[in-house]
Order: C-alpha cells, then structure tokens, then sequence
C-alpha cells in the first residue's frame, strides 16, 4: 500500500512538471511575464494592463496583482501598453458612484498617450513597465 501511495505521487509531481499548471497556450499565441512599479519602485498592484496590436485589431488585457505582476497572452508582434489603475468612490450624496479616483497619471490608462510598447516573442524575458508619478 506505502509504495503504491508513493507511486502515485511521483507520478503526479511527474505530470506536473511536464504539463505545466497553467491553462494551454493557444497555438501561435505567446506566455510572458510582466511587472509594473512606479519610479520609486513601488508596484502598481491594482487595476490592469491593456494590449493594443501596433498592427492590426488584436487586443489583450492583463490583471494586475498586488506586487504588480502580470500574466498575459498575445500573438508575437509589436503592442502598445496602456496601463489601468483607478478606483470608483462613492457619492455620498446620491450614494452612487463618484469621479474615479486614478492611482497612475491618466495619460497612462490609454494606449494612444502611454508612450509604452513592447515586443511579443517567444522566449522573451518578463516585460518591465515604470510609471512615472
């Protein structure tokens, strides 16, 4: 029965290793890493990243996690990077939703004022986005 339990296992961590954990990676498509920070290192761990094919109308979008990494999945090719990070306040008056509140400059949130772009390719290493404040 122990060595059974044993053989099980190893064959577990086997799969695992050769599979992944992760879901598949569509043929032609590309995994890659990212982190964003601010200029003080400090990492912008709310909201997302959003892709926009320099060519062409592929779209993609990444969330953010609290450390400020990022997981996304693209076609290889040149994007331009917007990077998302604001929050909704309440309205006390009316009790709905107030001005947003952006925790990143605004110019940042669109692809078209980021000024940031990057290169999808296979094997790429992870992609490094500071905001200045």
């Amino acid at each position: 029965m122990r060595s059974f339990v044993f053989s099980r296992a190893l064959i577990t961590v086997v799969v695992l290793i050769t599979v992944g954990c992760g879901p598949p990676v569509p043929a032609g498509k590309v995994r890659f890493k990212g982190h964003v920070s601010r200029t003080n290192g400090e990492p912008v761990g709310y909201g997302g990243v959003n892709f926009a094919a320099a060519e062409g109308t592929e779209n993609g979008t990444a969330k953010l996690a609290p450390d400020g990494s990022f997981v996304a999945i693209l076609s290889p090719g040149r994007f331009k990077v917007a990077v998302n990070s604001a929050k909704s306040n309440i309205d006390t008056k009316t009790g709905g939703l107030g001005e947003l509140e952006w925790l990143v400059p605004k110019k940042y949130a669109d692809v078209q004022t980021s000024g940031f772009s990057i290169d999808v390719s296979q094997g790429m290493p992870p992609v490094s986005l500071v905001v200045p404040d």
